[in-house]
């Protein structure tokens, strides 16, 4: 783990739902241990190192990354041997030499430093064999938590984020967990299983527009919609967050567009509200990342779905996409699809971006 690696030394208490740490985890290797007045918990676990060595219980502390727009699965985890059965406090633990441990809790994987010492590389191995499916569940839960915390403080103005190529330079949507991985995912439920929806937004300096691309899909495996790998889209839409408008872009055959609009209304009734914060915060960026907008009418690319091969993407005609449009005169719509004439919406962004001419 790197400098940019901060110390979660504990898990406050009040932040762990029955949801997530369930009463009974007779199964699991962890368990959370009340340290103190109660306030705030710490992870426990005992394994065994053969006949010999015996068993061998552990105090755990947590790091988590502390960039809301890292995408890597990390947690650091600090274990310290125990020596009794009773809970040490904060000051025993500092004095104790932890045993430093990588957890992925993306693809499931313990690591240890290359340059570890044997008792790592052991300790590695022991909770490489013994952890459980709810403990992996609990760390995902944990790390999706803690990320999201950082994003209701983190500084848009010092933030660091990272932006597709086709986004800086020909214009192109970004997906909101493109730039924020573990941002929450809407779901919902309509009659046929449930949905996921993926959003999408403008962030060039100088546009206006009150548009978001959303992306609904079904997919059958929920681990593959939290690290982002969704298949192709059944519904792409174009949802206006200030009138409150739909309007379809592509939809699969049978696809029951009015249904899943009434039911991601009635799961998010503060849909608007979400989608136009989350775009003030993209634009933000991009007013800042953005140095020269290139405002052009170039498709978009749903990069929410699975990287697969191109035969198996949809081609132009049905990707979410805007399609390429000749220049605008001053009272045409404007291609970037707001619905205003050209004049009242990007026709000053692309004055401004056109090269200087000299006499």
């Amino acid at each position: 783990m790197d400098a940019a690696i901060g110390e979660q030394a504990a898990l406050e208490k009040s932040a762990v739902s029955a949801s997530v740490v369930p009463g009974d985890r007779k199964n699991a290797l962890f368990s959370l241990v009340p340290v103190g007045d109660g306030t705030e918990s710490m992870l426990r676990f005992s394994l065994s190192f053969g006949a010999d060595a015996g068993v061998q219980s552990f105090a755990a502390t947590l790091k988590i990354c502390q960039s809301p727009t890292c995408p890597c699965g990390y947690i650091g985890m600090e274990c310290r041997p125990l020596t009794g059965e009773g809970v040490p406090n904060s000051g025993d633990l500092a004095e104790m030499m932890p045993l430093h441990l990588d957890i992925d809790v993306v693809d499931c994987v313990v690591k240890s430093a290359a340059n570890a010492s044997p008792a790592v590389d052991a300790l590695a191995l022991a909770v490489a064999a013994e952890i459980q499916d709810t403990d992996w569940g609990w760390l995902m839960d944990h790390l999706q938590g803690a990320k999201r915390g950082l994003m209701e403080t983190m500084n848009l103005a010092t933030l660091d984020p990272w932006f597709p190529p086709e986004v800086v330079e020909d214009g192109a949507m970004v997906g909101y967990r493109e730039v924020f991985p573990w941002a929450e995912v809407w779901t919902f439920e309509s009659g046929d299983g449930r949905w996921f929806v993926g959003d999408e937004y403008c962030v060039q300096p100088g546009c206006d527009c009150t548009e978001v691309l959303l992306a609904f899909f079904q997919p059958g495996d929920h681990a593959a919609a939290v690290k982002g790998t969704l298949p192709v889209p059944d519904l792409c839409m174009f949802f206006n967050y200030k009138t409150g408008r739909f309007q379809v872009e592509t939809a699969k055959p049978g696809c029951p567009t009015d249904r899943l609009i009434s039911a991601l209304r009635k799961t998010c009734p503060s849909l608007g509200e979400d989608l136009a914060q989350r775009h003030r915060q993209l634009q933000h960026l991009g007013r800042r990342l953005i140095v020269k907008s290139r405002r052009n009418s170039k498709p978009s690319n749903l990069r929410l779905w699975d990287k697969g091969p191109q035969a198996d993407r949809p081609d132009s005609s049905q990707a979410a996409a805007r399609p390429n449009a000749p220049a605008a005169g001053r009272n045409d719509p404007c291609p970037c699809g707001s619905g205003k004439k050209y004049k009242k919406c990007c026709m000053a962004a692309d004055e401004r971006s056109k090269p200087e001419t000299g006499v």
